[in-house]
């Protein structure tokens, strides 16, 4: 053979590809290949899935891995049942093998958090049933598919349209399980829609007897949905249950402090500890911190208690913290330092001694405090521009009130009112509420004064008007002289002045509060909180006037934006006003709260007290200048309430409530803005720990002159408006 041919199976042909190796010369330029197309395979037709039956506890393991480790969702026995039937019907028996079921859960986990859906996953809702229906639509092979998107089984090996980009999936849509994700393009065009644009669209009214119903679970560390059902007459272990659940989200509030977060310094002395009361026995002259409840013994004196039990207490030299800067009275959560001294003779008239009764001895406190209070963007994680560094949020996932979860809806809402509230949005001035309370209808005063708040704002109508009663100026329905004829001819004055103002009405929303004195309240029911809204027979006519105002608005059809119609709402006390969601939320609530702090909190001694407060924002007080009487009042009372995080922090023969329906007495998380409707006291509007709290006091003042508070919801602060003669 000559040379050539013996090396011509040596040359690259001009089918092969080239080399890469720098040894061969890659001819320039690349002669074409000549490789035959690859045949495009015959479409795969889906096979059938037999449906099988599914036990839910079969399924019990899968779906708590996808729920709860995964999502921190809990699901109840009928969202598992109906799972269970939903995958047996569509995965069929490779639910498991084939990992089908996975799929299915995850989409629907996804798909409940982003529905707003509370930490508890119900399975007879509505919302559960929706998810099922769209997810149904979207089954092929027992997987959830892409409804855009063109990558199935069936054409995913279909190459004769690789040039045609109409099938191709967008770019803000990914393939596969994750269609139906929240996405910027698809919150946008939603945000775009014209029917939003008025910032009324988004505020809710949360009634104290509708909102979750949610329970700290210390052992696991987050919030379970409480298994009994509700009622005004429970049995006593309603009222254990809620001081458990009170001191066990207390505790753990006190433990995610920074000074009692542990320090990895070695250098440092760690934090302080607190002592279950339990665990005092046997360690007589020992220096100890602790936490429990303030109450009294029959003997007299008072004691603390915690879940392990009770010890008798010595405040005789016991100083609070901060000096005259907060109430202390029996029904508080409160930390005790001190001495415990063991005394086998102490008296406890027939309690309960030992481990879950009274500790023999006492403990002599040096200094008596309020759990420290805990940020609204601490335990929600929202953005809070006056943290440079926040810590990680406790509840970011929780669904408190019914609104949506801080990491499932609040990135929508904040750009939703960060558009509508822009300057050039028709009601980007709109970000007030005004509140006004005592607004006694059956006093000319009164009704003069309201119809000054309403000619203030007939030009430029606020967000809200929240009306905070007693709307009768003596208990409605109590044998007095307001009974029901007089009460309803009192509403019928309201409505009649309301109807002077209907261009107002059509633009804002009104929202009544009722006070102690009104129906059926007034009719004698034990002072119990909380409180029903006012009867609908009452208010018949202020819901006629408030729809014939927006029959007349839409007449009118004036030029400017018309957003939404105006509406009125009958709230219960207390109740929550949101707006955009979990993104801001104002608890109001009509009791003369002040007056019964003073007349129950505990008097110290003023020997050697210490105690200037603690310096930082956590304080109401901004500067050391002297300040008048009402506002160290106000200030005592602010930070009472807040460190508490409770509306009622009193004993039960002091203040009664309504067991099953204390969750609506909790301030935490700490709210936007608390009112405080007190007409015992004065007006004031101030900020603490990130909360604006105000109080209207009495609408009309006796001096031909209405006084109430205006909040800007979105800075946050308050101000005291008076209208009239001085």
């Amino acid at each position: 053979m000559p040379p050539k041919d013996r090396l011509s199976h040596l040359l690259p042909s001009d089918s092969a590809a080239p080399s890469s190796s720098p040894a061969f010369a890659t001819p320039l330029p690349l002669p074409p290949r000549r490789t035959a197309a690859i045949p495009a395979p015959p479409l795969l037709k889906p096979r059938a899935i037999a449906p099988i039956e599914l036990p839910a506890q079969t399924l019990r393991p899968v779906a708590f891995r996808t729920f709860t480790k995964k999502h921190n969702l809990t699901l109840t026995s009928a969202a598992l049942g109906a799972l269970a039937s939903f995958i047996g019907r569509h995965c069929g028996g490779g639910w498991r093998e084939e990992g089908l079921a996975e799929g299915v859960l995850e989409e629907v986990a996804k798909m409940w958090k982003r529905e707003g859906g509370s930490v508890i996953v119900e399975g007879d809702g509505p919302m559960m049933k929706g998810i099922l229906k769209t997810l149904e639509s979207s089954m092929v092979n027992g997987r959830v598919q892409s409804a855009k998107s063109s990558l199935s089984r069936s054409t995913s090996f279909d190459f004769r349209s690789v040039d045609s980009h109409e099938d191709s999936p967008a770019p803000d849509t990914s393939f596969g399980f994750s269609n139906l994700d929240v996405r910027d393009k698809v919150a946008s065009d939603e945000d775009d829609d014209d029917a939003l644009q008025d910032p009324r669209e988004w505020l809710k009214l949360v009634d104290a007897f509708s909102q979750p119903r949610l329970v700290y679970n210390a052992a696991k560390k987050h919030f379970e949905k409480a298994a009994n059902k509700p009622s005004l007459f429970p049995p006593p272990s309603s009222r254990t249950d809620y001081f458990r659940h009170r001191y066990a989200l207390t505790h753990a509030r006190i433990m995610r402090h920074t000074s009692f977060t542990p320090t990895s310094d070695p250098n440092t002395a760690g934090p302080p500890k607190i002592t279950p009361i339990a665990n005092l026995l046997g360690r007589t002259n020992s220096p100890h911190l602790l936490l429990g409840l303030l109450s009294p013994l029959p003997t007299g004196h008072p004691a603390l208690s915690d879940p392990t039990g009770t010890i008798t207490l010595n405040l005789d030299h016991c100083a609070p913290h901060p000096r005259d800067g907060a109430y202390f009275t029996p029904g508080m959560l409160v930390l005790l330092d001190g001495l415990y001294t063991e005394d086998a003779a102490t008296s406890t008239l027939g309690q309960t001694t030992g481990i879950g009764g009274t500790i023999p001895g006492t403990f002599i406190a040096s200094l008596i405090a309020h759990p420290p209070p805990e940020r609204r963007s601490h335990t929600l994680g929202l953005p809070d521009p006056s943290q440079e560094n926040p810590p990680q949020p406790a509840f970011p996932w929780t669904d408190f009130h019914g609104l949506g979860s801080t990491r499932g809806t609040s990135a929508r809402m904040l750009r939703l009112q960060t558009r509508l509230f822009a300057p050039p949005a028709p009601f980007a001035p709109r970000t007030r509420i005004a509140l006004a309370s005592s607004v006694a209808l059956d006093d000319p005063r009164s009704l003069s004064a309201l119809r000054a708040l309403l000619t203030h704002y007939d030009q430029a109508p606020p967000l809200a008007i929240v009306l905070l009663g007693s709307f009768a100026s003596v208990p409605a329905l109590s044998g007095a002289a307001v009974d029901a004829a007089a009460y309803d001819a009192a509403w019928a004055a309201l409505a009649g002045l309301l109807a002077d103002f209907e261009s107002l009405l059509a633009r804002t929303t009104l929202v009544f509060v009722p006070g102690e004195g009104d129906a059926w309240g007034g009719a004698g029911s034990g002072g119990t909180i909380p409180r029903e809204r006012v009867p609908s027979e009452f208010v018949e006519r202020i819901e006629a006037v408030v729809r014939e105002a927006n029959r007349a608005a839409l007449r009118e059809d004036d030029e400017g934006p018309r957003g939404r119609e105006g509406e009125v709402l009958f709230a219960s006390n207390p109740a929550r006003l949101s707006w955009f969601g979990v993104v801001g939320e104002a608890v109001l609530y009509r009791d003369d709260v002040a007056g019964r702090m003073r007349r129950n909190a505990i008097r110290f001694n003023d020997a050697e007290a210490e105690g200037e407060g603690d310096e930082g924002d956590d304080e109401p007080v901004e500067d050391e200048e002297e300040v008048d009487s009402d506002t160290l009042a106000a200030r005592r009372l602010t930070r009472s309430l807040l460190d508490q995080a409770h509306l009622a922090p009193f004993a039960p023969a002091t203040r009664p409530v309504l067991w099953d329906y204390a969750a609506a007495l909790q301030l935490y998380p700490l709210p936007s803005v608390l009112c405080i409707a007190d007409a015992e006291e004065p007006a004031f509007a101030l900020n603490y720990t990130g909360c604006c709290v105000v109080n209207p006091g009495k609408l009309a003042d006796g001096r031909r002159r209405a006084r109430w508070v205006e909040v800007d919801v979105v800075a946050l602060r308050g101000e005291v408006r008076e209208e009239g003669e001085g």
